[in-house]
């Protein structure tokens, strides 16, 4: 059996995106195009080049737009594989943030029995499909895995919104957007156990705006084994702002166009 199949994917897509509403109104974030093809089809790309089939959607800023998106994108994919699963989580409460929408997400794959680890991607981000096989070639039994990039690059720090981590020996010992002394960034793509399921309830029922770090914060304070993996000769991409698109075109042909692992 494909060891691939012991994993389905995660996107955290409903937030507003509300730096690059000067460039688009109309559409959610995941649908700006780049280099002819929508932000939201690359991420979805990486995951079924790495035959990772059933993908959870937790959309909402214009839901209606995205879900019949992706709802056709779905039957496009489905003539060529057969087993691609979407499913899609409405998340109403968008303010609430992206742990609401990784509780969501979280919840959704227990109600439908997934026994498998989740590969989450927040769905602004772009990525070389070997993040993901990376990732899921570890051997590292944590129950949180983080990617993260230790060549810190002064452009892709966004200071309140990037995610700044202190690791040693591949163990988390910090992580925020205001910690201080830190020696890598998150990439936005993590692999998780379904343990998180219980330490993301205990979060939501604590606070009603919360962020994902939140819940890997708490599992930490639980004594959840929180660890990382560099990504460092792997590149990515993430997109803040109007002036990032331009930049984004040129990565995606040098890097993600077409792309073989």
């Amino acid at each position: 059996m494909n060891r691939m199949n012991n994993f389905c994917g995660l996107i955290l897509c409903a937030g507003y995106g509300s730096r690059l509403q000067e460039v688009e109104k109309k559409l959610p974030k995941p649908m700006i195009t780049i280099n002819k093809k929508t932000l939201i089809e690359y991420i979805i790309d990486n995951f079924i080049k790495n035959n990772i089939t059933k993908i959870i959607f937790v959309i909402g800023y214009k839901k209606p737009v995205l879900l019949n998106f992706l709802k056709k994108k779905n039957k496009e994919y489905l003539t060529h594989n057969k087993e691609i699963k979407f499913f899609y989580v409405l998340n109403n409460a968008i303010e609430r943030e992206n742990g609401f929408s990784g509780f969501l997400g979280l919840k959704k794959i227990s109600d439908l029995n997934f026994n498998s680890k989740i590969v989450l991607s927040m769905g602004d981000h772009l990525y070389s499909q070997k993040f993901i096989k990376t990732l899921v070639e570890t051997e590292d039994k944590a129950d949180i895995i983080i990617g993260t990039d230790s060549f810190i690059k002064t452009q892709k720090i966004v200071e309140g919104s990037t995610t700044k981590i202190l690791g040693e020996n591949g163990e988390v010992i910090a992580i925020g957007k205001d910690i201080k002394a830190f020696n890598r960034i998150d990439t936005g793509i993590f692999l998780v156990s379904n343990s998180i399921l219980k330490v993301a309830e205990e979060v939501e029922q604590k606070q009603n705006r919360f962020g994902w770090t939140d819940i890997i914060k708490l599992a930490m304070e639980k004594k959840f084994a929180v660890n990382f993996v560099d990504f460092d000769d792997i590149p990515w991409f993430n997109i803040n702002y109007k002036h990032d698109l331009l930049e984004a075109t040129e990565f995606t042909k040098k890097w993600l166009f077409d792309e073989k692992i």
